[in-house]
C-alpha cells in the first residue's frame, strides 16, 4: 500500500461562500497544477479531524475526484503565510493526477 500526502499552504485557498454550508467548507485553490481546483473540508460530529474531497466545479456544483483526511484549516489563519495543511489521500494507488495544461 502506498501513501500520498497533499500539503497546501492556507494562502493558496479562497473561500467559496456560495457552496459552503454548516459542516462543509469549500475552498478554491488559487493556483492548481493538477486536474482539481477545489477542496471541500467536511466535518462531522464524531471525528476530530475533517475529511477532504478534492474536485472541480461542474454545472455550479462540487464534483469530487478523490478524497482524504487530515489537519483542519486553522480558523482565522486562512490567509497567513507559512501555515500548511496535510491531507492523507485515500487509496492513492488508484489516483490519476493529471497536470493542468494551463499551468505548465
Amino acid at each position: 500500500m502506498s501513501e500520498l500526502i497533499i500539503k497546501f499552504q492556507t494562502t493558496e485557498l479562497q473561500l467559496v461562500k456560495d457552496l459552503t454550508v454548516y459542516n462543509s467548507i469549500v475552498h478554491k485553490l488559487k493556483f492548481s497544477k493538477f486536474n482539481f481546483d477545489h477542496i471541500k473540508e467536511i466535518y462531522n460530529d464524531v471525528d476530530p479531524s475533517p475529511f477532504y474531497d478534492f474536485g472541480i466545479i461542474e454545472d455550479g456544483k462540487f464534483k469530487s475526484l478523490f478524497s482524504g483526511e487530515g489537519d483542519p484549516v486553522p480558523e482565522g489563519k486562512e490567509n497567513t503565510g507559512g501555515v500548511y495543511v496535510n491531507v492523507y489521500i485515500h487509496y492513492p494507488e488508484h489516483l490519476n493526477l493529471k497536470r493542468n495544461k494551463h499551468h505548465d
